[in-house]
């Protein structure tokens, strides 16, 4: 698999490539662009200057470009400043556009993976993803692949997903709500290195707790929030009592005692998306997609911020028939590349 992405762009965006351009003596010039022979000391400053997407594709040229740009790729822990990227795909299909967060960048891939399979959760450039009776981690940008074991259900239902950290982690937990046909909270949990999945059960009545909207890790305890005021909070690690239902409320209530949420919540975010760029008639199309948390910097501080699940819906009276429906995932752009040996 290989994201589409020009290579001559990337070279364009480096300051120090366009330096060597201009230092290259005309001998070096009147050869044939003989890229493979730079000296290692000056791909690395190229590197240096280039994102995610650009290093991906240094990595095909040859054996020293794809060792420099393995460096970089394996250094770049966080991307400051940068919001979620979008990723469409339709479900069917292995088809996916990945739309940059400054929204002026397509790059297209075909990625087997997420043929027939619906992304439940992304947090750090990871995605759980479910398919076919199954689920497993996945990094679209490395191809890297983790399965879990033993899925607790054959097909989707109402079902969100949180998971408290990257699953190379020793601190990983999965979990996956849905309300029940009864009303009740119905919650799997899986820990690293665990192959059974515990079941907790909840019941909240639909006043207190409403439909599922997102579903997050944070302060140590995975949050669910519904489309109202609701929020349940769940701790795996507690020994008895794991579940506390809160109410948010607005900043104009009166109120005595209130626990303040270090984050916030970025609806209308899949609103924002200009689909046009990515080949689609917005008033003809339907999409859902999968949200995720992260970390807004600015001159302020750091806050945390959740994108929920949402969808749109087409406008059926413009188009006189079913609409196609697509999926997508926000995610933020990061390389995982696990030992071969990693199990879960």
């Amino acid at each position: 698999m290989k994201w589409r992405f020009p290579l001559k762009s990337c070279l364009k965006q480096s300051r120090r490539a366009k330096m060597l351009e201009e230092t290259s003596s005309k001998r070096q010039r009147e050869r044939e662009d003989d890229w493979s022979n730079l000296p290692r000391d000056l791909l690395s400053n190229i590197a240096d200057d280039l994102g995610l997407m650009e290093l991906m594709n240094l990595r095909g040229v040859c054996k020293d470009w794809r060792n420099v740009s393995s460096e970089n790729l394996l250094n770049q822990v966080e991307s400051f400043g940068c919001d979620p990227w979008f990723l469409l795909y339709d479900g069917e299909g292995s088809k996916c556009s990945l739309l940059l967060s400054n929204h002026d960048k397509i790059c297209t891939a075909t990625i087997p993976e997420l043929e027939g399979a619906t992304c439940l959760a992304s947090h750090e450039g990871w995605l759980l993803v479910f398919r076919g009776g199954s689920m497993f981690f996945f990094c679209p940008f490395s191809m890297a692949k983790i399965e879990l074991p033993n899925c607790p259900f054959t097909e989707l239902s109402g079902h969100v997903a949180a998971f408290s950290a990257p699953p190379t982690s020793q601190d990983c937990h999965v979990v996956v709500i849905r309300r029940g046909d009864d009303g009740e909270l119905e919650l799997h949990l899986l820990s690293r290195g665990h192959d059974t999945w515990a079941k907790h059960n909840r019941n909240f009545r639909v006043e207190q707790f409403s439909t599922i909207a997102a579903a997050i890790f944070i302060q140590g305890v995975f949050h669910f929030r519904d489309d109202k005021q609701g929020l349940v909070t769940f701790d795996a690690a507690a020994e008895t009592e794991k579940w506390t239902i809160y109410r948010i409320i607005r900043p104009t209530e009166p109120v005595t005692t209130a626990t303040t949420l270090n984050y916030s919540l970025r609806t209308g975010k899949l609103e924002s998306i200009d689909f046009s760029k990515l080949g689609l008639d917005r008033k003809r199309v339907s999409i859902s997609a999968c949200g995720t948390l992260y970390s807004d910097y600015s001159d302020n501080g750091v806050v945390e911020k959740v994108i929920p699940d949402e969808s749109i819906e087409a406008n059926i009276s413009s188009i006189g028939s079913e609409s196609p429906h697509f999926k997508g995932v926000w995610i933020m752009p990061r390389y995982h590349t696990p030992s071969m040996d990693h199990r879960w």
